[in-house]
């Protein structure tokens, strides 16, 4: 074959779908409800970065489970977030927990459509060896038995504040988030492991319109088997 000259490709034909206006309308409305950012509701956490002043020596919002000691700090290391940080005091361990409500979404939990998103920061004071950070979030039936638990172990990070973070889908009869605090002295007369900016956000999770998951698995489908043929052609 001459050098420049076009080479014929015969691509395999696949069968062609006839779609309706309606189908149209109702497949564009499903992909941007799947691709569209999730609408996050505010922090249902209370005093999540401990900023609020303590009340009769206790930190609002909180209740001191294990320890007495539970405060304020703000320096050595600096807050992550705003000015003050979760700050166990002199006690050998200490847990300190926050019981959210979330009854209020009921109906949709019990449709399993209501997730939440934790997020908390984490560090300690460089030592050796050091004391340790634990963060723990259960979700709670009515009756305050747990239903799920989510926990990320002892955590020492004496550098930089660390996130600790949990995605879930409430399981069904989930009525109230117990979020979890616990510091554990390894080492010195302080218990050096900080908390700082808690926080617990939900979004609820689109109904799908029956009929409709099918044809958006078909359009999702076209789609990714285009990307799979650019992706190998590029290749």
């Amino acid at each position: 074959m001459a050098i420049g000259a076009a080479m014929a490709i015969s691509l395999p034909q696949f069968p062609r779908i006839a779609w309706e206006p309606a189908m149209n309308s109702r497949l564009l409305l499903w992909l941007g409800i799947l691709f569209a950012f999730p609408a996050h509701a505010d922090n249902l956490v209370m005093n999540g970065s401990d900023e609020a002043a303590l009340v009769d020596g206790l930190i609002p919002g909180w209740t001191d489970v294990v320890g007495a000691h539970w405060g304020q700090r703000s320096a050595n290391p600096p807050a992550y977030d705003g000015t003050y940080y979760f700050f166990e005091g002199t006690d050998p361990s200490g847990t300190l927990q926050q019981v959210v409500d979330v009854s209020s979404y009921e109906g949709t939990i019990d449709q399993s459509r209501q997730n939440f998103d934790f997020s908390g920061y984490v560090r300690s004071y460089p030592q050796t060896p050091s004391d340790t950070s634990e963060i723990t979030v259960q979700f709670l039936d009515a009756g305050q038995a747990p239903l799920l638990t989510l926990d990320s172990g002892q955590i020492s990070n004496t550098t930089d504040w660390q996130q600790v973070a949990f995605s879930h889908i409430a399981p069904i009869g989930t009525r109230s988030i117990a979020i979890v605090l616990t510091a554990i002295r390894y080492n010195g007369t302080n218990n050096d492991g900080y908390f700082d900016d808690i926080s617990l956000n939900t979004e609820t999770l689109p109904v799908p319109e029956p009929g409709t998951s099918a044809l958006l698995g078909v359009g999702l489908g076209g789609w990714l088997l285009v990307r799979r043929r650019q992706g190998r052609r590029l290749g």
